[in-house]
């Protein structure tokens, strides 16, 4: 195999350098980052865990609570059937009918 080699200039040896460095510093800050989230992501699960287990503990604590308290039993109350509210005997309303009509004449 046959090794070749290419003359670089030494401004385009330094920009390469410079690129390179870059690029190592924002990798290394990725892998900042990444263990940044890891490590929250366990504290949320924890405390997502904590959560669960302290609601375990309210419901079993209601459960009893609801146990020891006596039973409601609604009373029943009886309807009342009754006739439908403003019916009026057909006498009534003639006469109504008669008032108005006398009050339009004198308006008239």
């Amino acid at each position: 195999m046959d090794l070749r080699y290419v003359r670089i200039g030494y401004q385009e040896a330094v920009e390469l350098k410079k690129q390179v460095l870059t690029s190592e510093m924002s990798l290394l800050g990725i892998v900042k980052n990444i263990r940044i989230y890891r490590s929250l992501r366990k504290k949320e699960l924890q405390l997502k865990q904590e959560l669960k287990s302290e609601l375990a503990t309210l419901r079993s604590t209601l459960n009893n609570a609801t146990d020891s308290l006596p039973e409601y039993i609604p009373e029943k109350h009886e309807k009342k059937i009754t006739s439908p509210i403003g019916v009026r005997e057909s006498r009534d309303i003639h006469k109504e009918l008669d008032e108005i009509k006398k009050k339009l004449e004198q308006l008239e």
